[in-house]
């Protein structure tokens, strides 16, 4: 192991020795999901999926090589997740609610949960781009990518109804917020996991705009036999900045 190590270092040192470096700045957007359904009860019926918007935001160090190939990597701040809403049977809210306790008449009409994971991601990306004109270039790329979490929780909104002596429903809401706990116990969100980005898009010199994706190879948490995985697709804008011996393409 050792020794593959260090056979690493010094092929990346050498390829890196003789290439012209340069810098993005990233920012973006992204549709986040979890798969399986991050869901409060999983057996539930009807249930709807909201978009959950998260941000990219960072630094990156691009190197290039030869033949139109580069190396890039760097760190993002990623916030993922997921928001699903899940409905509930009310019909004969009367019936379920006159002959029982003033603490047991709620009956859930929905339930709103919102997982939010923030992440420190490392990705180490191979490139590859086709010059269209003297400043444009068609990029794709692809690669593995180390995620460190930050902080994990949830947001849990929950809407019933109660039977009231007037018999009109009345309508109770309430919200928790839960902070995951983040470690190696079972319940607890991984504190590294693995995953891969892929990306394509169009280099105009100055900025950059491409489209991306991203999922994790094994789980960031694991609950009741249910390993959950992120998702990402999204749009990012990079501004280049030109580092030793960078040039235009003639």
């Amino acid at each position: 192991m050792r020794k593959l190590t260090l056979f690493i270092i010094v092929l990346f040192s050498f390829i890196f020795s003789d290439a012209q470096t340069s810098f993005t700045l990233l920012g973006g957007i992204h549709n986040a999901s979890v798969s399986p359904n991050y869901l409060t009860y999983p057996d539930t019926a009807k249930r709807t999926m909201k978009p959950k918007i998260g941000v990219e935001l960072g630094l990156l160090i691009n190197f290039e090589i030869r033949n139109g190939f580069s190396i890039r990597t760097g760190v993002l701040f990623s916030a993922k997740g997921s928001n699903w809403t899940q409905f509930y049977d009310t019909t004969n809210l009367i019936g379920r609610t006159t002959n029982v306790s003033s603490s047991q008449k709620n009956v859930l009409f929905s339930a709103n949960t919102i997982l939010t994971n923030n992440y420190i991601d490392a990705p180490l990306d191979l490139l590859y781009n086709v010059p269209l004109n003297r400043k444009t270039k068609f990029i794709v790329g692809a690669g593995p990518m180390f995620s460190l979490i930050l902080s994990c929780h949830t947001d849990f909104n929950t809407l019933s109804y109660s039977q009231e002596t007037n018999f009109e429903p009345k309508a109770h809401s309430d919200k928790k917020f839960i902070d995951l706990p983040v470690g190696r116990l079972p319940g607890a969100a991984r504190i590294f996991h693995l995953g891969y980005n892929a990306f394509a898009g169009l280099d105009f010199g100055k900025v950059s705009l491409m489209v991306n994706y991203s999922k994790d190879i094994n789980e960031f948490f694991e609950d009741k036999g249910r390993n959950y995985k992120n998702k990402t697709f999204g749009i990012t804008l990079g501004i280049n900045i030109d580092g030793n011996d960078a040039k235009d393409i003639d």
